[in-house]
């Protein structure tokens, strides 16, 4: 279906969109406000006489469901798939970059895509060591848990508006008698 890699790419983006589309309708719907009530509070959402089982097996079903279409669309790209080529780093990497750019948004995850991709590139064209990107992702995961609970997706929008507020409004003069 796609035998070259500008094709093997549009088709992987494509799928991708697809995928994010499918998340987006869960999200607007029935499920999604369920999800949302369960994760703000579970007893909450018992008594509001939602099937959390139901629910929490749905949102389950839904990432196994996405995961497996990603493997299948990896498999295409490097013919094989071993549990050796999936070290633990890259995990821990991956949980790093997910918590940085936000675990609660659909943003959180292009924001986090974004950041396991370009910032190797980057600190490689620097001529950082790859060490430092370990450190980096330490430190950026313990700036997000203790500001900003949601991610950088979250965060980042709202200080931006703090900002531009600040930059709006009129400097206040002090008056010195």
């Amino acid at each position: 279906m796609a035998g070259t890699d500008p094709a093997y790419f549009r088709y992987a983006v494509i799928v991708a969109i697809l995928m994010f589309a499918l998340v987006y309708v869960h999200i607007k719907t029935k499920p999604g406000r369920a999800w949302a009530a369960i994760r703000q509070s579970e007893p909450a959402a018992l008594a509001a006489g939602i099937n959390t089982t139901l629910y929490k097996l749905w949102a389950l079903a839904l990432a196994s469901f996405i995961t497996g279409v990603a493997g299948g669309v990896l498999a295409g790209a490097v013919h094989y798939l071993y549990s050796i080529g999936f070290p633990t780093q890259d995990s821990i990497t991956l949980l790093a970059v997910t918590l940085m750019g936000g675990a609660y948004s659909m943003w959180g995850a292009v924001v986090a895509a974004l950041l396991y991709q370009f910032l190797p590139a980057l600190l490689n064209n620097w001529g950082v060591s790859a060490d430092w990107l370990i450190i980096l992702f330490g430190v950026g995961v313990l700036q997000v848990l203790t500001t900003a609970p949601a991610g950088l997706a979250d965060q980042v929008p709202r200080d931006l508006k703090r900002l531009a507020k600040l930059l709006r409004s009129p400097r206040r003069t002090r008056r010195t008698t």
